[in-house]
């Protein structure tokens, strides 16, 4: 395997940076240099990310150096205070016209460059004329990692919860009784403590009555009630529970449980509250459905409806930029297609996969693994 002496990493500070940031934590240089503009919003997103370097690898000496403008002399008075002789110059960043810039200096003069190649987790050198792929150690951004580097911070998170065997046992009864289920999801009304059941007819308690008590059986539900002729109130064994059954976080336990199963995926998160500032926790994100798949991020929004509109297109674009920039694939898995014809035009548009479950557990797996490939 070919190696990169790396005493001095010298990389362009973008949005995203996660790609420097596994580059850096493999090659250990002994100093980091990021170049960047002079904004406000690079100098924080800087101190984001060398806060974050320092929390993994408190050895390496992280600076910057501001690009006044971006020129050919800018860049290559900045490059030329280090020696050629052990230094690197990342690609992986910046936009086309620095890169192209900083290629062609490193060409002129001698210095090594490289870009990181994500779907293939290598870096690629160009040196000598040559392209030489370059193997990196498996280290790869999980989500603490993703939204750690942004200077964000998790507040909770379902993972656990979605792993457990009831969970489990109870998607099996879900999707084992899908029709009977859509019957009884959309009777259910949260009233406080308990949940109230709406029945329509004799035919239909019987039969939501039996899937209750198999509920019951699993501990999730611990008894009902009757309330009146018409309906019944199901006191469930924990808050946790009751939102389970009664909100559509079932849709996004049963996708995490999928994507649980396919070999691909190296990262699986799900529920995660997390804020964009890990100082102020009165702004919260929540994202359903996290994975990482082949050096790529995949994004998943789940809706247990038919009533979602361009504002949640919106939600997956912005906090899959922020946390994935181009590496990351923005799913939308629902229950049925969007009421307007509109939204799933716009979902096309924006490049979100769009997936609707039809109860069918194989067809949902097979399509999502077409898209985690």
């Amino acid at each position: 395997m070919t190696s990169l002496n790396t005493q001095h990493y010298i990389c362009f500070l973008d949005d995203y940076n996660a790609s420097d940031i596994i580059t850096i934590f493999n090659l250990k240089p002994k100093h980091v240099i990021f170049i960047h503009e002079n904004t406000k919003f690079f100098q924080n997103k800087f101190e984001d990310v060398k806060n974050y370097i320092h929390s993994k690898e408190k050895k390496i000496v992280v600076r910057s150096k501001i690009l006044n403008k971006i020129s050919f002399e800018e860049i290559s008075n900045i490059i030329k205070q280090y020696p050629k002789e052990n230094s690197i110059i990342s690609l992986s960043n910046g936009n086309k016209l620095l890169s192209l810039l900083t290629y062609n200096l490193c060409a002129n003069e001698g210095y090594k460059s490289f870009y990181y190649d994500t779907p293939m987790k290598n870096i690629i050198s160009f040196y000598n004329n040559s392209i030489i792929p370059i193997d990196l150690k498996e280290h790869s951004m999980d989500l603490d990692d993703c939204i750690g580097s942004t200077g964000g911070g998790i507040i909770s998170e379902a993972t656990s919860f979605y792993s457990s065997k009831v969970i489990k046992k109870s998607l099996d009864l879900i999707t084992s009784n899908y029709s009977l289920w859509n019957k009884i999801k959309n009777s259910f009304v949260v009233q406080g403590d308990y949940v109230q059941m709406r029945i329509s007819n004799q035919k239909q308690k019987s039969e939501f009555i039996r899937f209750i008590n198999a509920l019951i059986k699993l501990s999730i539900a611990d008894y009902y009630v009757e309330k009146d002729k018409n309906s019944y109130l199901i006191k469930f064994t924990s808050t946790q529970y009751k939102y389970f059954i009664a909100s559509g976080s079932w849709l996004e336990a049963l996708v995490f449980n999928i994507i649980s199963e396919i070999k691909e995926v190296s990262d699986i998160r799900a529920g995660v509250k997390f804020t964009w500032d890990k100082d102020d926790t009165n702004v919260e994100n929540e994202i359903d459905v996290l994975a990482s798949s082949n050096g790529n991020l995949i994004y998943i929004s789940c809706k247990d409806t038919s009533r979602y509109e361009t504002p949640s297109l919106n939600e997956i674009d912005v906090n899959s930029e922020q946390i994935g920039g181009d590496n990351v694939k923005m799913v939308m898995v629902a229950t049925s297609y969007p009421y307007r014809n509109t939204v799933h035009e716009r979902a096309k548009a924006m490049g979100i996969e769009l997936i609707i479950f039809d109860g069918n557990k194989e067809n949902l797996k097979r399509k999502l693994s077409s898209i985690l490939m």
